[in-house]
Parts: C-alpha cells; sequence; structure tokens
C-alpha cells in the first residue's frame, strides 16, 4: 500500500478518489508540532529550536502511524509553499524519530491543482523535501517568536493589559495608528465647483465644466471660496462664447492580470463584499474540491500565490474557448503575457485560475453555496479574460470659449466602441458607458451659445480613509512587507490583542493600539520600519532560495535587538509615559478655544495631565498628575478619535442655498445638525443617524439630512402624505400616523413612492416583546385567574391580575405550588 498525506481531509476526500485501491489518503490537519513555549529557542546553541507535539493533532498523528505498518511508500502531499515544505519536513521528522519509517520509502510531492491530472503527474514525478524551504519558515518562525517573546513581556511590565507584539503585526498597526494621526490631524479646505448648463442658439443643452479661465487650468482646489466662484460665473455670463473644437479620441484598454491572493481579495471585497478572511476561506473549499455530478473536483488553482503567470496548457485552452463561445473577433491576437509587479514573487508558482477552464460557471450544481459560485464565477471570467482583446473606448470631447481662447469650457462623453475583454469579465457598463443621455453627434463647430445657467456647489476636502482590510493587504504587498500566506494572520492577531476593531469594515485603532505603537516606534524604531521589515521579506526569499544562511540571518538580528531590549526594561514607566505624552500631545491633548495648553488639568489648573495604565487591564485612561490630591480623570484617551462630542461646540459645516449657516452641535442627547443661528425662532435640527460617522457629515450629507422629516408623495388611494424620516431605531416612513420600518440599507432622503408603497402593503413587524411564563401554578380558587411564574431581569417573580409578586432570592422559585403563591400575594397585598 502506498500512503499519501495531506494537509486537510477535504482535500484527502478529493484526492481519494483519482488514486486507486493502492493508495491511502490521510490528512495532517495542518502543522503536527510548534516551538516549545518553555524551552523555545537556545540563542546561546545556534539558535536552536525545541519542537512540541501538538497535542489536539495526536489522534490524526496516531492514524497515520497506524496506516505505515502496512505501508512501502509514503508521499507527502502538502501544499507547495513554505508552510507546506515544514509541515511535510515536521512529518518526516517526528514518524523518523518514531521508527516509523523504516524500509518506508519517503517521497515528497506538489500540485499546484488538485485534478486527476495533476495528481499522476506529481506521483510519478516526486522530489526530495527542500530543505531551503523549511529552512526559510524556520527562520521567520524564529524570528517571530525572539520578538514577541522579547517585546511582549516588556510591554506587559510597561503598558498592563497589553498582551504583545509581533514582528509584522507591529508593522500593521503602525500603518493604521499613523492613518489615525493622519485625520486627527486633517483640517479639511473649502473648495467650489461650478456647473454650466448650456443652450446653444439652435436649443441644444449641454452640461459643461470649467477648464481654463483667464488663461489658467484649474484645478480642483482652485476655487477656494464662494466670492471667487461668484466672480468667475459673472466674467462667464458676459463672455461670448461658443463650440469652437470638437474632437474624438479612442483608447485601447488592456485586460487586467489574473488573480493572485492579494487582487482576488480585493476584487472579491469590491464586487462581491467579501471579507479576506471570507474569501479565502471561499478559495481554499474551490480548491480542495467541490462535487459536480458525483465526482469531486478541485476547481480552481492553489490560492495563496504572488505569481500572476499561467501555464502554456491553460492558455491554449482559455484560447480555444474564446473562439469557441463569444468569436474569433474576441480573441487576442498573440498570447498575452503579464510581468509581475511584485518584489521576489514565486515566478515558478501560478496565479489562481480554473483548473479547468471548461468547467463553466453555470455548470456548477444549483445547489452549491451562492458565494462559492460567485467566487469561482470572478475568477473563471478574470482568468478567461486574460486572453481576450482589447476593449475600445471612445471621448468625445466638446470645448466651448470666448473669442481670445483664455476661457474654456468642456464637456465629455465616454462610450465603448468594441466590448473586448470586457463581456466577458461582464464589466461594459462599470465605467466606461456615461449615463448622460445627450447626443453629442448633433453638436457642431462654431455654434454660438445662447444661454448660460450655473450651479455652483460647495465642497470640502475629506481626510484619507481609514484602511480596510483589503487596502491594508495592497499596502502591506507595496511595501514588500508579509506574503500571501500570512496577511490573515496579520489582521486576526492586531484584532485578537485588541489594538484596532473594524468599524464599518475599516480598521480603527484603540487607544492601547495608538501607545503600542507610539512606544515601539520610538524604542524600537528600527524594528517596525517599513524598510526593515520588507528587507527580511528579501533574506527569508534568500534562504528559500538557499542564496543565505538561516541561523546567520537570525544572529544578525538577534544582538542588536536583545540589547534594544534590555536597555528599555531598564526604563521607569514615568519615562516612558512621559514620551508618549509629548509625542502624542496634539492627539492626546487637542487645543479647545484657543487653549494651547491643554494638558493643564482642568480640575486644579496646576499639573499636567498625562496618560496611565488600568492595573486591572483594562486599558488606558488620561488623569492628573497630581493625584491623590487632584482627582480628575478622563476615560477619553484621544479625545477627536474616540468621543468627538466632547470638543463639540458649534462647529460650522457650511451654508446652504438661502445661505442659512449649517452647524454641528453637540446636545443633551447627541450630536444633531441644526440649520440657522440659535437667536433664530426655531431653528430646523435633527440628530445625527446611528449608523452614520461624525467623520462622514460633510456639506452635501448635511444637506440630505436637513430634508429630513421628507414627504415621499401621496398616496395614490386615499392622499394622504406618506414621511419618511430617520428615528430612534432607524430609517422609517410614516402614513396616518402609523410608523413602518424601512431596512437598515435603505436611505430616507432618496426612497421614492413606489418602495414606500412596497414597505405599506406588507404586514407591520412590531418590537413588543410576549414574555412567555415558565410555568401556570394554578388558579386561585375564589377569583379563578391564572397565577403564573415568570424569571426576569432581576430574578423569579409570579404574577396575578397583571400585577408582579417578587420571590425572595433563597426561595426555590420553580418548585412552587399553589398554596405558597397564594401566600406570597396575600402578604405583599397587604
Amino acid at each position: 500500500m502506498n500512503l499519501v498525506v495531506v494537509e486537510s481531509p477535504a482535500k484527502a476526500k478529493t484526492i481519494n478518489k483519482f488514486l486507486g485501491s493502492e493508495y491511502k489518503v490521510l490528512a495532517s490537519y495542518g502543522h503536527i508540532r510548534d516551538i516549545e513555549e518553555k524551552k523555545g529557542i537556545d540563542v546561546e546553541n545556534d539558535f536552536k529550536i525545541h519542537y512540541q507535539d501538538n497535542d489536539s493533532l495526536s489522534k490524526h498523528l496516531k492514524e497515520i502511524k497506524k496506516c505505515l505498518n502496512d505501508a512501502d511508500k509514503l508521499y507527502l502531499a502538502t501544499d507547495q509553499d513554505r508552510e507546506g515544505e515544514a509541515i511535510a519536513w515536521h512529518l518526516k521528522t517526528v514518524l523518523s524519530k518514531n521508527n516509523k519509517l523504516k524500509n518506508i520509502e519517503v517521497y515528497r510531492i506538489t500540485f499546484n491543482e488538485i485534478t486527476k491530472e495533476a495528481i499522476t503527474k506529481a506521483i510519478t514525478s516526486p522530489r526530495e523535501i527542500n530543505m531551503n524551504l523549511v529552512n526559510a519558515y524556520q527562520a521567520r518562525r524564529s524570528l517571530d517568536y525572539l520578538m514577541g517573546f522579547s517585546l511582549s513581556p516588556l510591554l506587559i511590565r510597561k503598558f498592563p493589559g497589553c498582551k504583545s507584539a509581533g514582528r509584522v503585526q507591529s508593522v500593521a498597526l503602525k500603518l493604521i495608528s499613523e492613518r489615525e494621526n493622519e485625520i486627527q490631524k486633517f483640517l479639511p479646505k473649502e473648495y467650489w465647483s461650478i456647473l454650466t448648463n448650456i443652450k446653444t442658439e439652435i436649443g441644444d443643452i449641454l452640461d459643461a465644466k470649467l477648464n481654463i479661465y483667464k488663461g489658467k487650468k484649474i484645478g480642483k482646489l482652485d476655487i477656494e471660496n464662494e466670492k471667487t466662484a461668484n466672480e468667475i460665473i459673472s466674467y462667464i455670463s458676459k463672455a461670448n462664447l461658443s463650440i469652437f473644437k470638437i474632437e474624438s479620441k479612442e483608447k485601447n484598454i488592456n485586460p487586467y492580470a489574473a488573480f493572485m491572493t492579494s487582487t482576488l481579495q480585493l476584487e472579491a471585497s469590491n464586487k462581491l463584499n467579501f471579507s479576506p478572511s471570507r474569501t479565502m476561506s471561499l478559495a481554499q473549499n474551490l480548491y480542495e474540491g467541490i462535487n459536480i455530478n458525483g465526482e469531486n473536483k478541485g476547481l480552481i488553482t492553489y490560492m495563496r500565490t504572488d505569481s500572476v503567470n499561467l501555464s502554456d496548457d491553460f492558455l491554449h485552452s482559455a484560447r480555444n474557448l474564446i473562439s469557441k463561445d463569444f468569436g474569433s473577433s474576441y480573441l487576442n491576437k498573440e498570447i498575452r503575457y503579464f510581468k509581475n509587479k511584485v518584489k521576489n514573487a514565486q515566478e515558478a508558482h501560478e496565479a489562481i485560475r480554473p483548473s479547468d477552464i471548461n468547467i463553466r460557471p453555470n455548470h456548477l450544481p444549483k445547489s452549491l453555496d451562492t458565494d462559492l459560485k460567485k467566487l469561482y464565477d470572478l475568477i473563471w471570467r478574470r482568468s478567461l479574460a486574460t486572453q481576450a482583446k482589447q476593449a475600445i473606448s471612445e471621448t468625445t470631447t466638446i470645448k466651448i470659449g470666448d473669442f481670445s481662447k483664455e476661457t474654456i469650457l468642456s464637456a465629455a462623453e465616454t462610450t465603448l466602441k468594441f466590448q473586448g475583454y470586457k463581456k466577458i469579465i461582464n464589466d461594459v457598463n462599470l465605467n466606461d458607458q456615461d449615463s448622460s443621455t445627450i447626443n453629442y453627434n448633433k453638436f457642431s463647430e462654431n455654434t454660438v451659445v445662447k444661454d448660460l445657467n450655473f450651479n455652483k456647489k460647495q465642497h470640502f476636502t475629506d481626510p484619507p480613509p481609514r484602511y480596510s482590510e483589503t487596502s491594508l493587504i495592497k499596502k502591506l504587498e507595496e511595501y514588500g512587507i508579509g506574503r500571501p500566506s500570512t496577511y490573515a494572520n496579520i489582521m486576526k492577531k492586531n484584532l485578537q490583542r485588541g489594538y484596532v476593531k473594524l468599524s464599518e469594515k475599516r480598521f480603527l485603532p484603540q487607544p492601547t493600539g495608538r501607545i503600542v505603537s507610539s512606544f515601539l516606534n520610538h524604542y524600537f524604531e528600527n524594528y517596525v520600519d517599513y524598510n526593515f521589515t520588507a528587507n527580511k521579506e528579501n533574506e527569508l526569499d534568500e534562504v528559500s532560495q538557499g542564496q543565505k544562511d538561516w541561523i546567520m540571518l537570525l544572529k544578525d538580528f538577534w544582538k542588536d535587538f536583545n540589547e534594544k531590549v534590555q536597555g528599555t526594561l531598564k526604563l521607569s514607566n514615568t519615562e516612558v509615559y512621559d514620551y508618549i505624552n509629548k509625542s502624542m500631545k496634539e492627539f492626546l491633548f487637542p487645543s479647545v478655544e484657543n487653549n494651547n495648553n491643554s494638558r493643564t488639568c482642568p480640575k486644579c489648573n496646576k499639573a499636567e495631565l498625562s496618560i496611565k495604565m488600568r492595573k486591572n487591564g483594562t486599558g488606558p485612561f488620561v488623569a492628573c498628575t497630581s493625584h491623590p490630591d487632584c482627582n480628575y480623570i478622563r476615560s477619553s484617551v484621544f479625545p477627536d478619535n474616540e468621543n468627538t462630542e466632547e470638543l463639540i461646540e458649534n462647529k460650522l459645516i457650511g451654508y446652504n442655498e438661502n445661505d442659512m449657516p449649517i452647524l454641528l452641535k453637540k446636545g443633551p442627547y447627541g450630536i444633531y445638525l441644526q440649520l440657522g443661528e440659535d437667536n433664530e425662532k426655531k431653528p430646523k435640527r435633527i440628530s445625527i443617524p446611528k449608523n452614520l460617522s461624525i467623520e462622514d457629515i460633510n456639506l452635501d450629507k448635511a444637506k440630505e439630512l436637513l430634508i429630513l422629516p421628507r414627504l415621499v408623495g401621496k398616496h395614490p388611494e386615499t392622499g394622504k402624505e406618506i414621511i419618511s424620516n430617520f428615528g430612534r431605531y432607524g430609517p422609517y416612513i410614516k402614513y396616518e400616523n402609523s410608523f413602518f420600518s424601512m431596512s437598515k440599507e435603505e436611505d430616507p432622503t432618496t426612497i421614492g413612492l413606489n418602495r414606500a408603497m412596497d414597505i405599506l402593503s406588507k404586514p407591520k413587524k412590531t418590537n413588543r416583546r410576549v414574555i412567555k411564563p415558565l410555568k401556570v401554578i394554578g388558579k386561585h380558587p375564589v377569583i379563578k385567574e391564572d397565577i403564573n411564574l415568570f424569571k426576569g431581569k432581576y430574578g423569579y417573580y409570579i404574577k396575578f391580575k397583571q400585577v408582579n409578586y417578587s420571590l425572595p432570592k433563597t426561595f426555590d422559585a420553580e418548585k412552587i405550588v399553589l398554596e405558597e403563591a397564594i401566600n406570597i400575594i396575600e402578604k405583599k397585598s397587604k
């Protein structure tokens, strides 16, 4: 018998069907051992690693050992990356120690896809375990262990409640924290846009934007205020304008490369709204095998890759399918290859593609999970489109100007002349089709402009957005930090430690996370530097290619790092906190109302404020340094970040069309918008919806909200008004003094009458909670009404004639009988 060991049971199940009765396929369920917690790494003995068995996987290892008793050959078929190579090495090492491999031939096999052809080819072309890959894995694990093992107790000592730090995770935390600093320092800049509605002498209408004014090109932020906007409008309205140029330009648009791990996660997030972890979980299922017509088939190639290469066999199959399904007019003349932009990408590997391009998305079973089908469809189309012709778009631009051409307005329309690859990926209408219904072909040069109408709008620049999971992965990839197999773990670790949280699908650093990041960035600057981390990844790649010794890599790292740790341990907590207070002063103690020395304690007005760490480990806070003489405490560590309402008094958002000010204000029930000044009779006010962040309130959003409550329309049958608004429990519509909830995704500022009627036609939901009794104790012998037993928030009680009677906590409530219940009612009634 031949024994094949893979990592997962799903993969084992699929491969088992491809191999005959001479083979048995088992799963190791991942790493069977890891670095021992106590002994760990012996830095004095050439960084010898002490490994310990993973007890939770012992039963699977036991099954492998048992099957080896009847085996002649052992094929280690774990994944093709460093992790997979290390698992194969661990298996061989552990089994050799137990003398289980005596007289057994051991082979290492890898495959990029789980198909019968790929498995058969791998079995017939085995190799030895690649120790370069294993050593690269050992070097990475050692770096992570040594850095975490050294920094974690240091952090715990200086910042009670901090759990640990990691080599790559700390760099990701630094990125997230630095972005938050940018957001907190951001000052919005006002700018105006002018859209000009043009009517020609023959009655044609066109919307145009200002490009050049008095010989100067106008950028997005160049119109700085309303005064300038009015001056421009006044100047243009007096000018003699005409269409002086109409030109059309074609543009060839190339398809994208096939997916690698990061681009798949990004596209799945954008198009399917999948998180990176969800995407990888679904991709794992597609790779390991899906039942199609009674046969398990691996549908895609290995999903952890940084390569965009495609095999020659796949390229020829894809080209044949394009000709067959879409016609030769959609097939690129030559095979199109893509160059990898990722540093040190594993070019020998392949991109993520279908194992068999002829398994079309509509061939998948109807019973298959919808998300699996969506992801496969995305991968299938992207891979196929690499060999399709370019799409061709045509942009027609109309330029309008005065006689001197010193002032120019322009309008542009883009249409898709040839769909090309976009027909395959269903991307025809996403970016290239202009939504305008204006026919640009009817305009001609030298046509005079007769009437002008102007629409000016005030805008404010937005702060940089917080990182989402996908945008953070993209940034890490740009720096060359991390690898496809580590991205998900990087996100997970920072979330588990409580250093960040996901808010509206974006990373929001928590106070502890920002303080830890500031500490590491100062005292361990070299080790959380983006270049240092990227260079270490490059060195690990060199180890995997046999170009660098992994022990020397660790020696180079450890000496200076350990000295830095020992030196930092000698610092007092006060010294560390003083540095944090100074380095993060503008975020910890932001100036309010011309008070530049906002670090002064607001209670005693003498001592300074400082960050403190709670001894129970529940996080940082800000307190007066003269404690216990002054007991001032501020639980909000970063006021702008965590509790914006603390600093809001009368923030001017902008002005509406009638030049009335729109203010963001703080009231006893939270943050709200106000239209007009306080001295007006009844200024309009509206609360900020719970699902909307204060950072998202710009002028346009404020104007939208201030139209509420909004008249949607009149009921077609009764003629009575239907009103939409935001309420305490979310968006709703009101009709005949009754309230009907809308889904949280719907917007009361845009809901139409048809949708409102649809909501009114459905049975009204009620939020009333019906509490059922635990049991009916019995009927009162005189009044003949039920006495019921209930369990409430504060304990058990009995209910009789709509009156609640609490039971003593020492009373065994569930064994209560009728007589006892009557006695309690009579005593309580007296």
